[in-house]
Formats: structure tokens, sequence, C-alpha cells
């Protein structure tokens, strides 16, 4: 997963260019694929909190 992120005094951005993951939208469109051998929406969205969490650690070490 690459992410970017960018905090200034009036915006706040971040960008995530997820990989494919377990959705009902997914297992329609794609519906021959085994599900589970990709992860879960909660495993994403675990790593898209602890990528936060790194790039707001660096942002205060900056400071």
């Amino acid at each position: 997963m690459r992410t970017l992120a960018t905090e200034t005094n009036q915006l706040s951005c971040y960008l995530a260019n997820l990989p494919a993951f377990q959705s009902n939208t997914r297992s329609k469109q794609f519906p021959s694929e085994n599900p589970n051998i990709i992860p879960t929406a909660q495993t994403i969205a675990k790593q898209i909190i602890e990528e936060l969490n790194n790039s707001s650690n660096k942002l205060l070490e900056r400071l």
C-alpha cells in the first residue's frame, strides 16, 4: 500500500492507493475470484490506521 499524508494549518490530506480487498462489490465484479486469497477490509483498515499513526509521529518529531 502506498500512502501520502500532509498537514498544514488550513488543510489535512491523506491519500491511499489501496490493494484489492474483500467486499460484496468485489465479489460481484469478480465472482470467480477466491476471496480467501485477498485481505479483509478490516486488515486494510488496520494498515491505514498504522500508517496514519506513523505519519503523525514523524510529523511530531519534526516539531
